[in-house]
């Protein structure tokens, strides 16, 4: 499977630590660069790493006394010197009038990262030039807007942190485990809770999930949920060998998987 390489420009050093440790760990996105203002994302723009780059994340939001506009110049920028690289916009606010930019500036799709959260590689590797992408409340907006401004083909992504959703709580939790390793006993000192209330967080979403030490893994399940055979398959060989080791893992690719990448027809009015 060919790897993705992806450059993260966000400001937001929160944020771009979340997708720099979900776009690391994914098998199928590597992240490349990670800038935060005009200057250094136009001296990359401008060196030799720069032919390595598959995507883009630019977040539109990202904040400038001097240049407010400077992410869609920078579009422009990499349009003019790289069209064939898939630039996708990321936004933390819904706005129309974002909305309306960035689709008249040409991106390849608008993300809302409060919706798209855990999902981000499989996010990015659906965006390509011929279809737009989109998370849920960006699409709705989109559906009122007259036809000439609207994208022919958007897909779709939706997620949602598992099933029933988490609280705030236990996706920390959760976040703690299956994407950085620790253990109940780390995660209860860092969070200052209790290791048993930890434990049975964990063990719940284990469940949830369909990974159960105990009762075993229902296979037909994760297959159909990650649809990625070679990935499963190299996961039970690990299972069989270190079950810790491997609950882990399972949790980490369930969680990030979205529910359903659609591709459709955006129907629109005429205004």
């Amino acid at each position: 499977m060919k790897l993705r390489n992806v450059w993260i420009i966000e400001d937001d050093f929160y944020s771009s630590d979340m997708m720099l440790s979900l776009l690391t760990r994914d098998w199928r996105t590597h992240v490349i660069e990670h800038t935060y203002d005009y200057q250094r994302s136009v001296d990359y723009l401008h060196s030799r790493d720069m032919d390595m780059v598959h995507y883009v994340l630019l977040d539109v939001e990202t904040y400038s006394e001097t240049d407010p506009d400077w992410p869609y110049k920078l579009l422009e920028l990499i349009k003019i010197r790289h069209p064939d690289v898939v630039v996708i916009a990321t936004c933390s606010v819904l706005s129309v009038s974002t909305i309306r930019r960035v689709l008249k500036a040409g991106f390849d799709g608008l993300l809302r990262k409060g919706e798209i959260r855990y999902a981000i590689a499989a996010a990015t590797c659906a965006a390509s030039h011929d279809h737009w992408i989109a998370t849920p409340s960006i699409v709705t907006v989109i559906k009122s807007l007259p036809a000439r401004e609207v994208p022919k083909k958007i897909r779709e992504i939706s997620f949602m942190f598992g099933d029933p959703p988490y609280s705030v709580r236990a996706e920390e939790i959760m976040r703690l485990v299956a994407f950085f390793g620790q253990t109940s006993a780390e995660v209860a000192h860092e969070l200052g809770l209790a290791d048993g209330y930890v434990r049975r967080v964990v063990s719940g979403a284990y469940k949830d999930l369909h990974i159960d030490a105990d009762a075993g893994l229902d296979w037909v399940y994760i297959r159909n949920k990650l649809k990625h055979d070679a990935l499963t398959d190299a996961l039970y060989e690990d299972w069989k060998e270190s079950k810790k080791a491997a609950k882990a893992l399972l949790a980490f690719y369930l969680l990030t998987a979205p529910e359903h990448i659609l591709d459709h027809k955006v129907h629109v009015n005429f205004h």
